[in-house]
């Protein structure tokens, strides 16, 4: 089944690249998540080098095992982001994100991750903003279903479910 031409496959590998490499920076990742979407990063970009498709240089692997190597990698990119989540009783135990940045109107730390500075906007802080944590928990639920969806659809998940 094909589902899209292999340049824009290519496209789409140029973007995946740029979020494994920006979403530590973006999204507050710890040390041991960051280092997984780098390498992830780095391995994907060696990869769309090495593939033998309108946008590789080198053309030495060919384009299914290219597939191939994706499905196993984008399950990995869910797991770096869930990763993060496991770290909000570390920084509410420890930090509870604080030294805080004075000049913001919602209460964010130095050492907020996304999952403590929803939970401090819902909670923490006085200000109690439910509907801003509800709008940031719902983005980040649709990042997610989205990432399912595609790995699910895409790379054969659902076949393998309904065996």
């Amino acid at each position: 089944m094909k589902i899209m031409s292999p340049r824009v496959h290519g496209y789409l590998d140029l973007v995946v690249i740029a979020a494994f490499a920006l979403a530590p920076t973006l999204l507050g990742f710890g040390s041991r998540a960051a280092s997984l979407c780098y390498v992830l990063a780095g391995l994907h970009a060696t990869l769309t080098v090495l593939t033998a498709f309108p946008m590789g240089l080198l053309k030495m692997i060919p384009f299914p095992v290219h597939g191939a190597l994706e499905a196993v990698m984008a399950p990995l990119l869910v797991a770096s982001f869930a990763a993060n989540f496991n770290n909000l009783t570390l920084i509410a135990l420890l930090t509870e994100g604080a030294p805080d940045y004075l000049d913001t109107e919602v209460p964010v730390g130095a050492t907020d991750l996304l999952a403590s500075y929803t939970y401090r906007i819902a909670f923490n802080d006085g200000g109690q903003n439910y509907a801003l944590a509800c709008a940031i928990s719902s983005i980040v639920f649709l990042i997610v279903a989205l990432l399912a969806y595609v790995n699910l659809r895409f790379f054969g998940g659902a076949k393998a479910a309904r065996h």
